[in-house]
C-alpha cells in the first residue's frame, strides 16, 4: 500500500487523480462482497465507520477514502486468514 501511495506522487495529478477513483471503486466492490457475505466483517465495517464519522467529522477527506483507508488491517487480517485455510487445504491434499 505504502508503495503505491508513493507511486501515485510520481505521477501527473490527472493521472493519479484517476487511479485513485479506480482504486476506491475496487475497495468499494470488494468491501461490497465481503460485507454481504460475512457477518463478522459488516459489524467490524460498520464499527469502523461510526468510529471515523466520530472521531474526525470534519477531516475534510471523501468518507469512502477514510473508510477504505480504515479497512486496511481488516482487509489484511482476512487475506492473511484466507491464505492460511488455503495452505492448510493444500497440506491437506498433500499438495
Amino acid at each position: 500500500r505504502k508503495r503505491w501511495i508513493e507511486s501515485l506522487r510520481d505521477l501527473p495529478e490527472s493521472t493519479a487523480k484517476s487511479l485513485r477513483g479506480i482504486e476506491e471503486r475496487m475497495a468499494l466492490a470488494v468491501l461490497w462482497h465481503l460485507a454481504s457475505g460475512s457477518l463478522m466483517f459488516t459489524s467490524v465495517l460498520v464499527l469502523q465507520i461510526l468510529r471515523i464519522v466520530l472521531v474526525n467529522p470534519h477531516s475534510g477527506r471523501r468518507p469512502e477514502s477514510v473508510a477504505i483507508e480504515a479497512m486496511g488491517p481488516s482487509i489484511d487480517a482476512l487475506e492473511s486468514r484466507a491464505a492460511q485455510e488455503e495452505r492448510e487445504v493444500l497440506a491437506g491434499a498433500g499438495v
